[in-house]
This record gives C-alpha cells, structure tokens and sequence, in this order.
C-alpha cells in the first residue's frame, strides 16, 4: 500500500513540474530577483555558470540552422577556448573583437594611449577603403597641425587624380618643369614650363603658351648677354707699359669665329630672337668687332665692363678710360668712363656701366640704317699697366 501510494505522489510531483512557472535562484536560499527567471547567486557558494563544452567539430553537429528556436543557444567552444551563443544565422564569438594589436607584438590593444597597428585597411568615411588609410568627406577631408618647416631636401606630397597621395622630389618636379614629359599629352590652362632656348618661365592660356614676365616691368624683349672670353679662354689683353702707348686708344675686339657666351644660368636671350646667333650681339667693322643692340627701337640697353688691371707700380697714380663710339659714321655718339687707378694699389678690377637707346642709327639694317653697327669699344690709360678685360655683358631692358 505504502508502494502505490508513493508512486501515485511522485506521479503528481512530476506533473506538477512539467506545468511550473517560477523564478529559481541557484547557489543559495535568496529569492531571485523580481527581473530574473533563473539566478546564479555564488554569495554563499564560490562558483559559477558552467556552460556546455563542445569541440568546435561537435557543435557543427548541432541543428541549429533553420530552427527558430536555436537563437540564444549557447556552448564553451573549447576548440577556441571562447564562449559561443547563435545568432540565428551563425555562431558568435562572445569577446570582444579587438582588431587593433599593441605595436610589436600581437597583443590586443586595451589602452588609448598605447601604440597600436593591424595589417588591413582602414577607412574613415569610406565603408570600402583601397588603401592602408582611405580618408573620404564630401569637402577638406583631411587636415594636420603641428607641421614644421621643412628643408631643401624634403620630398613634397602631391595627390593625384584620384586623390592618392604620393611622394614627390624637389628636384623631380623641377625637372618636369624645365624638361616636360614629351609628347605633353594633357595640357590644361595654366599649366608652367620652363623654356631651355628663351630661359624663361611660360604657361599655357588655353590657346597658346605665353611667357611670364620676370618682374613687373618684364616682357618677350627683354634679356641678358653676357660675353666671357674666345678662343681658349682668352680674355681680350692689352698693355700700356710702353710709354708711346699711354693715353691711345685700342680696340676690344672678339675673333667671332671662337666667341664665348656665358652658360644659359647667367644670360638669356630676348625672345623676340628666336635662334640667336654670334650676330645678334658682336659683328666686325674695319678689323675691329662691334657690339650690337638687341634690335627694337627704343629700347634701353645697359652695357656692363669688368676688368681687372695688373702689373701697375706702387706710388703712381693715373686714370683707365673706357670708350664706347658709335661704328656709324653718322652718328655723333661717344662716350667714355674714366676709372681712378689708387696710388698704391698694383692692381684691382674695376666695373663701368654705359646705357644706350636702340635707334636707326645703332641698329644694323633692315631695323635700322645701312651704315648702322652698333658700337665699339675702346680702352686706353695714363698710367703704366696691363689691362684685361673680364667680361662684357649687354641689359636689354623691357620695352613695351
């Protein structure tokens, strides 16, 4: 009877359970509280919540795809060693997914103020970057501060059509300046060359390329020609140690056949010359060499002489004079610059300047007049010395 009785019991115990609805609290007698169905209280027993431990090769043989119950389910992946729950639609790593790793190692980063790296893209604005740091903002998408001056050896940063930034040299830009890529296939307004024949700066109005003055007052028909020597580095010599030939005039004079210009970095040619030749600025009269204005009437040209004198005695004073006559006879120009020679300096260079103004009478044909040659040039002394001249350089001022 005692038999029954307690089977027809446990009967209605398990009915009873099949058909509870509480709220349990595990560890401990405390009421769970008023939020929580089951509660894990460890107040009294030191522990925790031991969740099913599953190789990751058992838990893919769990029916979980499809089943809407599935979601919340979750397992210790203990392939991993890392708690899992189902999402639905794949298992999830509880962690937190921590892409950025501590600089130098592959330590996960956990700190702001720890040096940090990954190995992948990383986009701001742009939810597919294409490069190591795709920065994208409908405007000014980037901006840095506290950038110093840099040196002449820096690289600068140019970004190209699609906005990537590269690296470029100094040198390497300037070299596409002065010697563009050729055939220049994309030539846009406003785009600068440097020219190699004119030496000058252009850019490209839409149409055609235009030269960009050098100063305010700059135009095409201005420039700088400078004469070095001829022959084999010769620089024209005279000397007045004779006493018959103190006080008498003698010619500078240029063999053309061997005539030396200054390199392109010290002069340049007016443009309105498109090919300049030994002509353009020195001819021959008489035996003797002539120098010519660039040809437009009007313009102002400054004539620069340096020379050095040598071999003159301590104690004896006198005067260098520069001569510059016109080579047409009907002309009436002449002028001179007189150089004091210090009594005790033996020797020492000298600078004097004569400015002229292009006319039909300086000018050779077809500018100017048949018998116009422009000048020639001529030195003497008073005092004994040899005398060198080191250079002659002719400034074709800017006229509009």
């Amino acid at each position: 009877m005692k038999k029954v009785l307690f089977s027809i019991l446990l009967c209605l115990f398990i009915t009873t359970i099949n058909n509870v609805e509480a709220q349990v609290t595990a560890g401990s007698t405390n009421p769970p509280k008023h939020f929580s169905i089951l509660e894990v209280d460890a107040s009294t027993i030191k522990g925790g919540l031991r969740f099913p431990q599953l190789l990751k090769s058992e838990r893919d043989t769990i029916t979980v795809t499809g089943n809407p119950g599935a979601p919340g389910l979750s397992i210790y992946n203990k392939t991993d060693s890392v708690i899992e729950y189902w999402n639905g639609t794949r298992w999830v790593r509880s962690e937190a997914i921590e892409p950025w790793q501590v600089a130098g190692s592959s330590n996960k980063a956990s700190l702001n103020t720890q040096n940090i790296y990954q190995m992948g893209n990383v986009g701001i604005g742009a939810n597919n970057p294409t490069n190591r740091l795709h920065v994208s903002a409908p405007s000014n998408p980037l901006r840095l501060e506290g950038l110093v001056s840099g040196v002449s050896l820096d690289s600068l940063l140019v970004a190209d059509a699609s906005g990537v930034i590269r690296r470029r040299s100094v040198f390497g830009l300037r070299q596409d300046i002065v010697t563009p890529p050729s055939p220049v296939t994309q030539v846009f307004p406003g785009m600068i060359k440097f020219d190699v024949t004119t030496r000058t700066l252009m850019y490209y109005d839409g149409t055609q390329w235009v030269t960009i003055a050098a100063n305010e007052y700059g135009g095409q028909n201005e420039g700088v020609v400078k004469i070095n020597s001829y022959g084999n580095n010769t620089q024209p010599p005279f000397s007045f140690q004779d006493q018959k030939d103190l006080g008498v005039y003698q010619f500078v004079n240029y063999p053309v056949g061997s005539f030396s210009l200054a390199a392109n970095t010290t002069s340049y040619w007016p443009e309105n010359i498109p090919n300049p030749a030994v002509s353009d600025i020195i001819r021959t009269q008489g035996g003797n060499t002539t120098f010519i204005e660039n040809p437009i009437i009007g313009q102002v040209h400054l004539w620069r002489i340096i020379g050095t004198f040598t071999n003159k005695s301590s104690g004896t004073g006198g005067t260098i004079t520069i001569r510059l006559k016109s080579a047409n006879a009907a002309s009436t120009f002449d002028t001179q610059q007189y150089i004091n020679c210090q009594t005790q300096a033996t020797s020492a260079t000298f600078t004097c300047n004569f400015i002229t103004i292009a006319d039909e009478l300086s000018i050779p044909a077809p500018t100017g007049t048949a018998g116009a040659n422009g000048y020639t040039i001529q030195v003497t002394s008073d005092v004994k010395l040899d005398l060198t001249i080191n250079s002659i350089t002719r400034v074709s001022q800017y006229k509009d």
